[in-house]
Protein backbone atom coordinates (compact mmCIF):
# COMPACT_ATOMS: atom_id res chain seq x y z
CA UNK A 1 0.00 0.00 0.00
CA UNK A 2 2.79 2.44 0.89
CA UNK A 3 4.55 1.61 -2.35
CA UNK A 4 1.33 2.21 -4.32
CA UNK A 5 0.70 5.56 -2.61
CA UNK A 6 4.28 6.60 -3.28
CA UNK A 7 3.79 5.76 -6.96
CA UNK A 8 0.49 7.63 -7.13
CA UNK A 9 1.93 10.78 -5.61
CA UNK A 10 5.17 10.84 -7.55
CA UNK A 11 4.61 9.32 -10.98
CA UNK A 12 3.90 11.96 -13.63
CA UNK A 13 1.86 9.48 -15.66
CA UNK A 14 -0.85 9.40 -13.01
CA UNK A 15 -1.02 13.17 -12.79
CA UNK A 16 -1.21 13.31 -16.57
CA UNK A 17 -4.17 10.94 -16.53
CA UNK A 18 -5.88 13.07 -13.88
CA UNK A 19 -5.29 16.13 -16.05
CA UNK A 20 -6.76 14.38 -19.09
CA UNK A 21 -9.78 13.19 -17.13
CA UNK A 22 -10.48 16.74 -15.98
CA UNK A 23 -10.06 18.23 -19.49
CA UNK A 24 -12.31 15.71 -21.18
CA UNK A 25 -14.92 15.79 -18.44
CA UNK A 26 -15.17 19.53 -19.03
CA UNK A 27 -15.32 19.05 -22.79
CA UNK A 28 -18.02 16.45 -22.39
CA UNK A 29 -20.02 18.93 -20.34
CA UNK A 30 -19.45 21.60 -23.01
CA UNK A 31 -20.63 19.27 -25.79
CA UNK A 32 -23.76 18.29 -23.87
CA UNK A 33 -24.48 21.93 -23.03
CA UNK A 34 -24.16 22.86 -26.70
CA UNK A 35 -26.74 20.26 -27.67
CA UNK A 36 -29.09 21.26 -24.85
CA UNK A 37 -28.76 25.06 -24.75
CA UNK A 38 -27.60 26.24 -28.18
CA UNK A 39 -30.18 28.06 -30.29
CA UNK A 40 -31.46 25.64 -32.91
CA UNK A 41 -33.26 26.59 -36.10
CA UNK A 42 -36.23 24.27 -36.51
CA UNK A 43 -37.64 23.87 -40.03
CA UNK A 44 -41.03 25.51 -40.40
CA UNK A 45 -43.75 23.02 -41.20
CA UNK A 46 -45.47 25.53 -43.45
CA UNK A 47 -44.45 28.66 -45.33
CA UNK A 48 -44.87 32.07 -43.81
CA UNK A 49 -48.00 34.00 -44.80
CA UNK A 50 -47.64 36.96 -47.14
CA UNK A 51 -46.66 39.74 -47.00
CA UNK A 52 -43.10 38.97 -46.00
CA UNK A 53 -39.91 40.96 -45.70
CA UNK A 54 -37.94 40.93 -48.93
CA UNK A 55 -34.75 38.87 -48.57
CA UNK A 56 -31.81 39.50 -50.89
CA UNK A 57 -29.63 36.37 -51.18
CA UNK A 58 -26.06 37.30 -52.14
CA UNK A 59 -23.59 34.64 -53.31
CA UNK A 60 -19.96 35.36 -54.22
CA UNK A 61 -18.66 32.84 -56.75
CA UNK A 62 -15.19 32.33 -58.15
CA UNK A 63 -14.70 29.23 -60.31
CA UNK A 64 -17.65 27.49 -58.69
CA UNK A 65 -18.78 25.34 -61.62
CA UNK A 66 -18.63 22.31 -59.32
CA UNK A 67 -21.07 23.84 -56.82
CA UNK A 68 -23.12 26.73 -58.13
CA UNK A 69 -25.83 24.82 -59.99
CA UNK A 70 -26.81 22.66 -57.02
CA UNK A 71 -26.66 25.64 -54.66
CA UNK A 72 -28.94 27.78 -56.82
CA UNK A 73 -31.32 24.91 -57.44
CA UNK A 74 -31.78 24.47 -53.70
CA UNK A 75 -32.28 28.20 -53.18
CA UNK A 76 -34.82 28.46 -55.99
CA UNK A 77 -36.88 25.73 -54.32
CA UNK A 78 -37.55 27.79 -51.19
CA UNK A 79 -41.03 27.95 -49.71
CA UNK A 80 -40.44 31.60 -48.81
CA UNK A 81 -42.48 33.88 -51.05
CA UNK A 82 -40.46 37.09 -51.27
CA UNK A 83 -36.78 36.82 -52.09
CA UNK A 84 -34.25 37.55 -54.81
CA UNK A 85 -30.98 35.84 -55.69
CA UNK A 86 -27.91 37.78 -56.77
CA UNK A 87 -24.59 36.16 -57.67
CA UNK A 88 -21.27 38.00 -57.82
CA UNK A 89 -19.22 36.22 -60.49
CA UNK A 90 -15.66 37.02 -59.48
CA UNK A 91 -13.64 36.68 -62.71
CA UNK A 92 -14.36 32.97 -63.01
CA UNK A 93 -12.35 31.18 -65.67
CA UNK A 94 -14.37 27.97 -65.65
CA UNK A 95 -18.00 27.51 -66.77
CA UNK A 96 -19.52 29.36 -63.80
CA UNK A 97 -20.96 32.15 -65.96
CA UNK A 98 -22.48 29.71 -68.45
CA UNK A 99 -24.24 27.95 -65.59
CA UNK A 100 -25.51 31.27 -64.24
CA UNK A 101 -26.91 32.15 -67.67
CA UNK A 102 -28.78 28.85 -67.80
CA UNK A 103 -30.98 29.98 -64.89
CA UNK A 104 -32.30 32.88 -66.95
CA UNK A 105 -34.37 35.53 -65.19
CA UNK A 106 -34.75 33.47 -62.03
CA UNK A 107 -31.50 34.95 -60.75
CA UNK A 108 -29.39 38.01 -61.40
CA UNK A 109 -25.64 38.13 -61.54
CA UNK A 110 -22.88 40.68 -61.92
CA UNK A 111 -19.44 40.12 -63.40
CA UNK A 112 -17.01 41.58 -60.89
CA UNK A 113 -14.13 43.73 -62.09
CA UNK A 114 -10.56 42.95 -60.91
CA UNK A 115 -10.11 43.26 -57.17
CA UNK A 116 -8.61 46.64 -56.18
CA UNK A 117 -5.45 46.75 -54.14
CA UNK A 118 -6.09 46.24 -50.44
CA UNK A 119 -9.43 44.48 -50.83
CA UNK A 120 -9.95 40.76 -50.37
CA UNK A 121 -11.55 39.08 -53.36
CA UNK A 122 -14.66 37.88 -51.54
CA UNK A 123 -15.38 41.24 -49.94
CA UNK A 124 -15.04 43.11 -53.22
CA UNK A 125 -17.24 40.57 -55.00
CA UNK A 126 -20.02 41.02 -52.42
CA UNK A 127 -19.57 44.78 -52.44
CA UNK A 128 -19.93 44.80 -56.23
CA UNK A 129 -23.28 43.03 -56.02
CA UNK A 130 -24.86 45.19 -53.34
CA UNK A 131 -26.17 47.81 -55.79
CA UNK A 132 -28.58 45.18 -57.13
CA UNK A 133 -30.10 44.40 -53.75
CA UNK A 134 -33.48 45.69 -52.62
CA UNK A 135 -34.13 43.53 -49.58
CA UNK A 136 -35.03 44.29 -45.99
CA UNK A 137 -32.80 41.36 -45.06
CA UNK A 138 -29.52 40.28 -46.63
CA UNK A 139 -28.65 36.58 -46.66
CA UNK A 140 -24.96 36.12 -47.38
CA UNK A 141 -24.23 32.54 -48.33
CA UNK A 142 -21.66 30.56 -50.33
CA UNK A 143 -21.77 28.49 -53.48
CA UNK A 144 -20.81 25.31 -51.62
CA UNK A 145 -23.98 25.38 -49.50
CA UNK A 146 -27.14 23.32 -49.99
CA UNK A 147 -30.44 24.59 -48.60
CA UNK A 148 -33.58 22.82 -47.50
CA UNK A 149 -36.79 24.30 -48.86
CA UNK A 150 -37.53 25.94 -45.50
CA UNK A 151 -34.08 27.49 -45.11
CA UNK A 152 -35.01 31.14 -45.64
CA UNK A 153 -38.44 30.99 -44.02
CA UNK A 154 -37.08 29.24 -40.92
CA UNK A 155 -34.17 31.64 -40.50
CA UNK A 156 -36.26 34.77 -41.05
CA UNK A 157 -38.98 33.52 -38.70
CA UNK A 158 -36.38 32.78 -36.02
CA UNK A 159 -34.64 36.13 -36.41
CA UNK A 160 -37.83 38.19 -36.41
CA UNK A 161 -39.40 36.33 -33.49
CA UNK A 162 -36.25 36.91 -31.40
CA UNK A 163 -35.84 40.49 -32.64
CA UNK A 164 -32.37 39.78 -34.00
CA UNK A 165 -30.59 41.97 -36.48
CA UNK A 166 -27.75 39.51 -37.14
CA UNK A 167 -28.11 35.73 -37.30
CA UNK A 168 -25.40 33.31 -38.36
CA UNK A 169 -25.86 29.56 -38.64
CA UNK A 170 -23.60 26.54 -38.31
CA UNK A 171 -24.18 23.97 -41.08
CA UNK A 172 -24.63 20.28 -41.44
CA UNK A 173 -21.28 18.83 -42.45
CA UNK A 174 -21.65 17.45 -45.98
CA UNK A 175 -18.79 15.21 -47.05
CA UNK A 176 -17.75 13.02 -49.94
CA UNK A 177 -14.43 11.20 -49.72
CA UNK A 178 -12.77 9.39 -46.84
CA UNK A 179 -10.55 12.30 -45.78
CA UNK A 180 -13.48 14.71 -45.73
CA UNK A 181 -15.44 12.36 -43.50
CA UNK A 182 -12.49 12.05 -41.14
CA UNK A 183 -11.20 15.62 -41.04
CA UNK A 184 -14.08 18.02 -41.53
CA UNK A 185 -16.19 17.10 -38.46
CA UNK A 186 -13.12 17.04 -36.23
CA UNK A 187 -11.87 20.45 -37.35
CA UNK A 188 -15.35 21.98 -37.17
CA UNK A 189 -15.74 20.50 -33.69
CA UNK A 190 -12.58 22.14 -32.38
CA UNK A 191 -13.69 25.45 -33.88
CA UNK A 192 -16.87 25.10 -31.84
CA UNK A 193 -14.87 24.22 -28.72
CA UNK A 194 -12.49 27.15 -29.03
CA UNK A 195 -15.25 29.61 -29.97
CA UNK A 196 -18.03 28.70 -27.49
CA UNK A 197 -21.51 29.57 -28.67
CA UNK A 198 -22.68 30.87 -25.29
CA UNK A 199 -19.87 33.43 -25.25
CA UNK A 200 -20.47 34.43 -28.86
CA UNK A 201 -24.12 35.12 -28.08
CA UNK A 202 -23.44 36.99 -24.84
CA UNK A 203 -23.62 40.78 -25.25
CA UNK A 204 -21.12 41.05 -22.39
CA UNK A 205 -18.50 38.94 -24.15
CA UNK A 206 -15.96 40.38 -26.55
CA UNK A 207 -15.77 37.10 -28.45
CA UNK A 208 -17.08 37.33 -32.00
CA UNK A 209 -17.63 34.50 -34.43
CA UNK A 210 -19.76 34.14 -37.53
CA UNK A 211 -20.02 31.68 -40.38
CA UNK A 212 -19.88 33.37 -43.77
CA UNK A 213 -21.70 30.42 -45.30
CA UNK A 214 -24.91 31.71 -43.70
CA UNK A 215 -25.32 35.25 -42.37
CA UNK A 216 -28.79 36.78 -42.22
CA UNK A 217 -28.48 40.49 -41.54
CA UNK A 218 -30.92 43.35 -41.58
CA UNK A 219 -30.14 45.68 -44.48
CA UNK A 220 -30.32 48.64 -42.14
CA UNK A 221 -27.59 47.17 -39.93
CA UNK A 222 -25.40 46.38 -42.94
CA UNK A 223 -25.67 50.01 -43.99
CA UNK A 224 -24.92 51.32 -40.49
CA UNK A 225 -21.83 49.14 -40.30
CA UNK A 226 -20.68 50.63 -43.58
CA UNK A 227 -21.24 47.49 -45.62
CA UNK A 228 -18.48 45.22 -46.76
CA UNK A 229 -16.49 48.30 -47.61
CA UNK A 230 -15.96 48.70 -43.86
CA UNK A 231 -14.32 45.25 -43.67
CA UNK A 232 -12.73 45.39 -47.12
CA UNK A 233 -9.37 43.94 -46.05
CA UNK A 234 -10.62 41.25 -43.67
CA UNK A 235 -10.13 37.64 -44.75
CA UNK A 236 -12.71 36.57 -42.19
CA UNK A 237 -15.27 39.21 -43.00
CA UNK A 238 -17.89 37.15 -41.18
CA UNK A 239 -16.06 37.52 -37.85
CA UNK A 240 -15.54 41.23 -38.54
CA UNK A 241 -19.21 41.87 -39.35
CA UNK A 242 -20.32 40.13 -36.17
CA UNK A 243 -17.81 42.17 -34.16
CA UNK A 244 -19.09 45.44 -35.63
CA UNK A 245 -22.69 44.45 -34.89
CA UNK A 246 -21.87 43.61 -31.26
CA UNK A 247 -20.01 46.89 -30.88
CA UNK A 248 -23.17 48.70 -32.02
CA UNK A 249 -25.17 46.92 -29.33
CA UNK A 250 -27.25 44.95 -31.83
CA UNK A 251 -28.98 41.68 -30.98
CA UNK A 252 -26.81 38.99 -32.59
CA UNK A 253 -26.96 35.23 -32.45
CA UNK A 254 -25.01 32.19 -33.60
CA UNK A 255 -27.24 29.12 -33.88
CA UNK A 256 -27.24 25.57 -35.15
CA UNK A 257 -28.71 25.44 -38.65
CA UNK A 258 -27.92 21.79 -39.34
CA UNK A 259 -31.55 20.95 -40.13
CA UNK A 260 -32.00 23.62 -42.80
CA UNK A 261 -28.70 23.84 -44.66
CA UNK A 262 -25.38 22.12 -45.12
CA UNK A 263 -22.06 22.72 -46.76
CA UNK A 264 -19.37 20.68 -48.43
CA UNK A 265 -16.47 23.03 -47.94
CA UNK A 266 -13.56 21.24 -49.60
CA UNK A 267 -13.31 18.38 -52.08
CA UNK A 268 -9.63 17.46 -51.71
CA UNK A 269 -7.00 17.30 -48.99
CA UNK A 270 -5.02 20.23 -50.41
CA UNK A 271 -8.13 22.44 -50.21
CA UNK A 272 -8.88 21.24 -46.68
CA UNK A 273 -5.33 22.11 -45.62
CA UNK A 274 -5.21 25.57 -47.23
CA UNK A 275 -8.78 26.47 -46.34
CA UNK A 276 -8.57 25.67 -42.64
CA UNK A 277 -5.09 27.15 -42.41
CA UNK A 278 -6.53 30.44 -43.65
CA UNK A 279 -9.53 30.25 -41.32
CA UNK A 280 -7.55 29.55 -38.17
CA UNK A 281 -4.78 31.96 -39.16
CA UNK A 282 -7.22 34.86 -39.34
CA UNK A 283 -9.56 33.65 -36.60
CA UNK A 284 -6.63 34.21 -34.25
CA UNK A 285 -5.53 37.34 -36.14
CA UNK A 286 -2.13 35.82 -36.97
CA UNK A 287 -1.35 35.62 -33.25
CA UNK A 288 1.50 33.12 -33.14
CA UNK A 289 1.23 32.62 -29.38
CA UNK A 290 -2.46 31.71 -29.64
CA UNK A 291 -1.87 29.33 -32.54
CA UNK A 292 0.91 27.63 -30.58
CA UNK A 293 -1.42 27.37 -27.61
CA UNK A 294 -3.99 25.54 -29.72
CA UNK A 295 -1.28 23.24 -31.07
CA UNK A 296 -0.25 22.43 -27.51
CA UNK A 297 -3.88 21.77 -26.64
CA UNK A 298 -4.17 19.20 -29.43
CA UNK A 299 -0.81 17.62 -28.65
CA UNK A 300 -1.31 17.13 -24.93
CA UNK A 301 -5.02 16.27 -24.88
CA UNK A 302 -5.43 14.11 -28.01
CA UNK A 303 -2.26 13.30 -29.92
CA UNK A 304 -0.01 12.34 -27.01
CA UNK A 305 -2.61 10.19 -25.21
CA UNK A 306 -3.30 8.07 -28.29
CA UNK A 307 0.08 7.95 -29.94
CA UNK A 308 2.42 8.01 -26.94
CA UNK A 309 0.54 7.00 -23.80
CA UNK A 310 0.28 3.32 -24.84
CA UNK A 311 4.09 3.29 -25.00
CA UNK A 312 4.38 4.55 -21.44
CA UNK A 313 4.42 0.90 -20.45
CA UNK A 314 4.65 0.87 -16.68
CA UNK A 315 7.05 -2.07 -16.65
CA UNK A 316 9.12 -0.27 -14.06
CA UNK A 317 6.21 -0.29 -11.63
CA UNK A 318 6.84 -3.03 -9.16
CA UNK A 319 3.37 -3.09 -7.68
CA UNK A 320 0.86 -5.00 -9.87
CA UNK A 321 -1.96 -2.93 -8.39
CA UNK A 322 -0.37 0.28 -9.62
CA UNK A 323 0.07 -1.22 -13.08
CA UNK A 324 -3.57 -2.22 -13.17
CA UNK A 325 -4.63 1.23 -11.99
CA UNK A 326 -2.58 2.84 -14.75
CA UNK A 327 -4.02 0.74 -17.56
CA UNK A 328 -7.60 0.94 -16.38
CA UNK A 329 -7.36 4.71 -15.97
CA UNK A 330 -5.68 5.12 -19.36
CA UNK A 331 -8.35 3.03 -21.10
CA UNK A 332 -11.10 5.03 -19.40
CA UNK A 333 -9.59 8.36 -20.48
CA UNK A 334 -9.09 7.24 -24.08
CA UNK A 335 -12.64 5.93 -24.19
CA UNK A 336 -13.91 9.21 -22.77
CA UNK A 337 -12.15 11.12 -25.55
CA UNK A 338 -13.79 8.96 -28.20
CA UNK A 339 -17.22 9.43 -26.62
CA UNK A 340 -16.79 13.21 -26.86
CA UNK A 341 -15.63 12.78 -30.47
CA UNK A 342 -18.75 10.74 -31.24
CA UNK A 343 -20.90 13.50 -29.76
CA UNK A 344 -19.03 16.22 -31.63
CA UNK A 345 -19.44 14.46 -34.98
CA UNK A 346 -23.13 14.09 -34.20
CA UNK A 347 -23.63 17.80 -33.50
CA UNK A 348 -22.71 18.67 -37.10
CA UNK A 349 -24.62 15.61 -38.36
CA UNK A 350 -21.55 14.03 -39.88
CA UNK A 351 -21.13 10.30 -40.45
CA UNK A 352 -20.34 9.29 -36.89
CA UNK A 353 -18.60 6.02 -37.76
CA UNK A 354 -15.54 8.10 -38.68
CA UNK A 355 -15.12 9.25 -35.07
CA UNK A 356 -12.66 6.38 -34.59
CA UNK A 357 -10.16 8.38 -36.66
CA UNK A 358 -10.49 11.40 -34.37
CA UNK A 359 -6.91 11.13 -33.00
CA UNK A 360 -5.42 11.08 -36.52
CA UNK A 361 -7.64 14.00 -37.58
CA UNK A 362 -6.49 15.94 -34.52
CA UNK A 363 -2.86 15.30 -35.46
CA UNK A 364 -3.48 16.69 -38.95
CA UNK A 365 -5.23 19.74 -37.49
CA UNK A 366 -2.20 20.28 -35.26
CA UNK A 367 0.02 20.23 -38.36
CA UNK A 368 -2.31 22.67 -40.14
CA UNK A 369 -2.00 25.04 -37.18
CA UNK A 370 1.77 24.61 -37.32
CA UNK A 371 1.70 25.62 -40.96
CA UNK A 372 -0.40 28.66 -39.97
CA UNK A 373 2.32 29.60 -37.47
CA UNK A 374 4.91 29.51 -40.26
CA UNK A 375 2.69 31.63 -42.51
CA UNK A 376 2.20 34.17 -39.73
CA UNK A 377 5.90 34.27 -38.90
CA UNK A 378 6.90 34.75 -42.54
CA UNK A 379 4.11 37.29 -43.10
CA UNK A 380 2.93 35.57 -46.26
CA UNK A 381 -0.06 37.13 -47.98
CA UNK A 382 -3.36 35.27 -47.83
CA UNK A 383 -5.49 34.69 -50.92
CA UNK A 384 -9.25 34.04 -51.08
CA UNK A 385 -8.80 31.67 -54.02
Amino acid sequence: MIRFMTFFLSDIRIWYLIFLAYVWAWRSHRAMATIKNAPFIHPLLRSLPAPQSLVSVIIPAKNEARNIRECLTSLLAQDYQNYEIIVANDSSTDTTEEILKSFGARIRYVNVSPTPSGWTGKNFAIHSAMNLTQGDWYLFTDADTRHQSSSISSAVSHAESRKLSFLTLLPKCLTGGFLENVLQPCIMGFMGLWFPMDQINSPDSGLSFANGQYILMRAELHQRIGGHENVFDQYLEDFALMKRAKELGERVECALGTSIFGTRMYHAFSYIWRGWRRIYLHAYEKNIAMLLRRMADLFFTVVLPFFALPFFIPATLENPASQAFFWISAAAVLGFILIVAWTSYGIVRAKQIYFIFFPAASLILMLILGNAVLVAASRQKTKWR
